[in-house]
């Protein structure tokens, strides 16, 4: 469990380290006062989802084996077939 713990902190440290995220946060903190409000919101919000996409990829490699990643993979693209099959897609 502590293993476990360690490889998630480990991941999420190197999601925030990472060259691109620290080049959108650089960006945002040096323009801060060039961009309108609705400009800023905008900003933040592709800074955190790209943050969180970041996240969530190297949490998922840093804990499940190659073998569970494909499974997991692989689940969520039947979820999306049905999903369009039930829309009508």
């Amino acid at each position: 469990m502590i293993s476990t713990a360690l490889k998630i902190q480990d991941a999420t440290q190197k999601a925030v380290m990472d060259e691109n995220i620290m080049k959108m946060a650089g960006f945002i903190y040096t323009h801060r006062n060039d961009v309108d409000d609705e400009m800023m919101a905008k900003i933040i919000f592709e800074y955190s989802a790209n943050l969180s996409a970041l996240v969530a990829t190297l949490v998922s490699e840093a804990i499940l084996s190659e073998t569970q990643l494909k499974e997991m993979i692989s689940e969520i693209e039947s979820f999306e077939k049905i999903s369009k099959e039930v829309l009508g897609e």
